[in-house]
């Protein structure tokens, strides 16, 4: 099994209601694997914590407690489980895309677009965005250097 398959294979177990199948394309480096990680987890724990919040408001109406009009229509429907479409680099910067979801699971999705500008996609360490040779991407000084002597003998 290739890194890829690895990743890929890691946040399957992990996450089986939320990375379903296999999907559009999982083309990352090990350095964004955590970054994935963490959002996933939150995205699932969003989900999860709104359908428990939407059973204890509905157990308190059929108790009697509160009724129908003390709540948004949003905070009495369950929300489905969004699935993911593809992961990948693009510009330099991690693309998540996902069907489903809300404007907070939305939210983490950019802030975790927005971080991978700022991690280096090979190790994990602080990176920066270079395009030293036409192909934009986030390095950290160390894989860059690596990155750059590749190319000049041909081997990237």
């Amino acid at each position: 099994m290739d890194n890829q398959e690895s990743r890929y294979a890691k946040l399957y177990e992990k996450y089986p209601e939320f990375v379903k199948g296999k999907f559009g394309g999982f083309g990352i480096g090990e350095g964004w694997y955590d970054l994935i990680d963490v959002l996933c987890g939150s995205i699932v724990g969003i989900v999860n914590q709104h359908n428990e919040s939407v059973d204890y408001r509905l157990e308190a109406i059929a108790k009697g407690e509160k009724n129908a009009d003390d709540y948004a229509p949003e905070l009495l429907q369950k929300m489905e489980m969004p699935v993911i479409q593809q992961v990948k680099e693009k510009f330099g910067g991690l693309r998540f895309y996902i069907a489903g979801g809300d404007k907070r699971i939305q939210h983490y999705v950019e802030f975790a677009e927005a971080m991978s500008y700022r991690i280096c996609e090979e190790c994990g360490a602080p990176g920066k965005r270079r395009n030293s040779t036409g192909w934009i991407h986030v390095m950290c000084d160390q894989h860059e250097e690596e990155y750059l002597a590749k190319r000049e003998r041909g081997e990237w």
